[in-house]
């Protein structure tokens, strides 16, 4: 009777942590990040160099938690690399960051090189967090991409789970 109680616990719980959880899997990103947190989007930066109007645009974020790196909640950072076609930029996100040099463009274009060597980038920008209606808690959004062009539904995780398992990549 016990054994059948704990392999039906076991089962339960597994199922419960449903598909989402492999959406999870954030080792390489963190790795290879130097700053990872949850950012709140501030305002779009317009910038320029010696008196030319640059085309990318530089965003200013507010750190609400840090997992990796010198950032503090509060702190606020100035980034580049994030897409003009999100939707929605006053929310929030989970950033991977990373150090970027003039080495890392090809570009001889004042502005590429200004960029590159003064702000740090989004390597990677895995996810919206929103408050879900019914429950008010906090959920980040995954989702899987049907193909090339077409974006599948949301899929939300608890915040909190991301929380723990960005925490754990950085013991």
């Amino acid at each position: 009777m016990r054994l059948a109680f704990a392999l039906i616990s076991i089962f339960l719980l597994s199922s419960c942590s449903g598909e989402a959880e492999k959406y999870l899997d954030f080792k390489n990103a963190f790795k290879f990040s130097d700053d990872v947190g949850h950012f709140k989007f501030i305002e779009t930066i317009d910038w320029e160099v010696n008196g030319k109007q640059c085309n990318w645009p530089i965003r200013k974020y507010e750190v609400i938690e840090s997992f990796k790196g010198s950032l503090k909640a509060g702190d606020t950072i100035e980034l580049h690399g994030d897409v003009d076609s999100y939707k929605n930029m006053e929310k929030e996100r989970i950033l991977f960051i990373r150090k970027t040099t003039r080495e890392d463009t090809f570009s001889t274009e004042e502005c590429d090189i200004k960029m590159f060597t003064d702000f740090k980038g989004i390597s990677l920008s895995c996810c919206t967090v929103e408050i879900d209606a019914k429950t008010n808690k906090k959920m980040v959004l995954f989702f899987e991409m049907i193909n090339s062009e077409q974006r599948g539904p949301d899929i939300p995780v608890a915040l909190e789970s991301v929380y723990e398992t960005l925490r754990k990549y950085g013991d």
